[in-house]
């Protein structure tokens, strides 16, 4: 596939910016890794970790799961709600963990304000064992509650 065959694909005017990806020079936005991770069929993690060698996800590829239609920032809202509560965390403790200076960056995620960058979803994915698929791509079977209670 060339690089005009991808950016038509993805819905972008010209392979200018898939060029600039692939130089090193721009880093893609994680909706931008969502539509190349679909165009190839390969889970989030194979394009955004830095330690995956292609072969080990040809067995995943018939099993990952599909691009939710939830808003991206809602359903990485959820997800991030149920595993924090899950593991009994305030969000000031979650920040800390992460090394942010604030717990206010873990309430405007859960509650939707704030898209996450793709360096904190490797490493909310490395905290808490699971996949960046599975923060952006799966469906999430808990109920949504007020994420800006801690």
């Amino acid at each position: 596939m060339t690089q005009i065959d991808l950016a038509r694909r993805i819905g972008l005017d010209s392979q200018g910016h898939i060029s600039r990806m692939e130089a090193g020079k721009k880093s893609p936005s994680l909706r931008l890794v969502l539509s190349i991770a679909g165009v190839f069929e390969v889970m989030t993690d194979y394009l955004i970790c830095d330690d995956i060698a292609l072969n080990a996800w040809h067995a995943c590829a018939t099993t990952r799961a599909p691009v939710c239609q939830e808003p991206l920032s809602q359903l990485f809202g959820k997800k991030l709600h149920y595993l924090r509560t899950k593991d009994n965390l305030s969000q000031t403790e979650l920040a800390r963990h992460l090394g942010l200076s604030a717990h206010t960056h873990i309430s405007f995620l859960e509650s939707h304000r704030k898209e996450p960058s793709i360096d904190l979803v490797r490493q909310l994915a490395t905290y808490f064992n699971v996949t960046t698929d599975y923060l952006l791509r799966d469906e999430v079977a808990v109920e949504w509650s007020d994420a800006s209670e801690e």
